[in-house]
Protein backbone atom coordinates (compact mmCIF):
# COMPACT_ATOMS: atom_id res chain seq x y z
CA UNK A 1 0.00 0.00 0.00
CA UNK A 2 1.33 3.41 -0.94
CA UNK A 3 1.52 6.27 1.62
CA UNK A 4 -1.24 8.27 -0.07
CA UNK A 5 -3.51 5.19 0.05
CA UNK A 6 -2.85 4.81 3.77
CA UNK A 7 -3.59 8.51 4.34
CA UNK A 8 -6.82 8.24 2.33
CA UNK A 9 -7.88 5.16 4.32
CA UNK A 10 -7.22 6.91 7.62
CA UNK A 11 -9.18 9.95 6.49
CA UNK A 12 -12.08 7.73 5.36
CA UNK A 13 -12.04 6.09 8.81
CA UNK A 14 -12.42 9.50 10.46
CA UNK A 15 -8.83 10.01 11.60
CA UNK A 16 -8.11 13.73 11.74
CA UNK A 17 -4.69 14.86 10.51
CA UNK A 18 -2.72 17.75 12.01
CA UNK A 19 -3.78 20.22 9.32
CA UNK A 20 -7.42 19.26 9.80
CA UNK A 21 -7.10 19.53 13.56
CA UNK A 22 -5.55 22.95 13.31
CA UNK A 23 -7.89 24.24 10.61
CA UNK A 24 -11.11 22.78 11.98
CA UNK A 25 -10.59 23.08 15.74
CA UNK A 26 -7.59 25.08 16.92
CA UNK A 27 -7.96 28.15 14.69
CA UNK A 28 -11.75 28.68 14.87
CA UNK A 29 -12.05 27.89 18.59
CA UNK A 30 -9.27 30.11 19.92
CA UNK A 31 -8.76 33.86 19.63
CA UNK A 32 -5.57 34.69 17.74
CA UNK A 33 -3.94 36.19 20.85
CA UNK A 34 -4.24 32.79 22.59
CA UNK A 35 -2.51 30.75 19.85
CA UNK A 36 0.80 30.66 21.77
CA UNK A 37 -1.02 28.92 24.65
CA UNK A 38 -2.84 26.32 22.56
CA UNK A 39 0.15 25.72 20.28
CA UNK A 40 2.57 24.88 23.10
CA UNK A 41 1.92 21.48 24.71
CA UNK A 42 3.79 22.36 27.90
CA UNK A 43 1.81 25.56 28.43
CA UNK A 44 -1.44 23.79 27.59
CA UNK A 45 -0.61 21.02 30.10
CA UNK A 46 0.12 23.59 32.80
CA UNK A 47 -3.16 25.42 32.14
CA UNK A 48 -5.13 22.16 32.18
CA UNK A 49 -3.60 21.19 35.53
CA UNK A 50 -4.41 24.61 37.00
CA UNK A 51 -8.11 24.04 36.36
CA UNK A 52 -8.04 20.48 37.66
CA UNK A 53 -7.97 18.48 34.40
CA UNK A 54 -6.15 15.16 34.39
CA UNK A 55 -2.96 15.14 32.31
CA UNK A 56 -0.44 12.40 31.56
CA UNK A 57 2.74 12.28 33.62
CA UNK A 58 5.67 14.15 32.10
CA UNK A 59 8.87 12.09 32.25
CA UNK A 60 11.35 14.47 30.62
CA UNK A 61 11.70 17.64 28.60
CA UNK A 62 14.57 18.32 26.22
CA UNK A 63 14.87 21.97 25.26
CA UNK A 64 18.25 21.80 23.51
CA UNK A 65 19.58 19.19 21.08
CA UNK A 66 22.58 18.37 23.28
CA UNK A 67 20.20 17.20 26.06
CA UNK A 68 18.96 14.28 23.94
CA UNK A 69 22.11 12.32 24.79
CA UNK A 70 20.62 11.83 28.28
CA UNK A 71 17.35 10.38 26.95
CA UNK A 72 18.24 6.70 27.44
CA UNK A 73 19.19 7.08 31.10
CA UNK A 74 16.06 9.14 31.81
CA UNK A 75 13.60 6.93 29.92
CA UNK A 76 15.01 3.40 30.30
CA UNK A 77 12.99 2.82 33.46
CA UNK A 78 9.68 3.26 31.61
CA UNK A 79 8.05 0.45 29.66
CA UNK A 80 6.29 2.93 27.34
CA UNK A 81 6.58 6.61 26.58
CA UNK A 82 5.53 9.11 23.96
CA UNK A 83 7.94 11.67 22.50
CA UNK A 84 6.39 14.78 21.05
CA UNK A 85 7.44 18.20 19.88
CA UNK A 86 6.30 20.79 22.39
CA UNK A 87 5.09 23.12 19.66
CA UNK A 88 5.07 23.47 15.91
CA UNK A 89 7.26 26.54 16.11
CA UNK A 90 10.09 25.12 18.20
CA UNK A 91 11.80 21.78 18.45
CA UNK A 92 11.68 21.22 22.22
CA UNK A 93 10.65 17.62 22.86
CA UNK A 94 8.59 16.25 25.71
CA UNK A 95 8.46 12.61 26.77
CA UNK A 96 5.69 11.31 28.93
CA UNK A 97 3.09 8.70 29.70
CA UNK A 98 1.07 7.44 26.73
CA UNK A 99 -2.10 7.52 28.86
CA UNK A 100 -3.62 9.54 31.65
CA UNK A 101 -2.95 7.79 34.96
Amino acid sequence: MRPWQIAHGLEAAGVLGMNGRNGDYILPCNPRKLYPLVDDKLLTKELAQRVGLATPELYATFRYSNEIRHARELLDKYENFVASSSSRAGWATTCGSPAIA
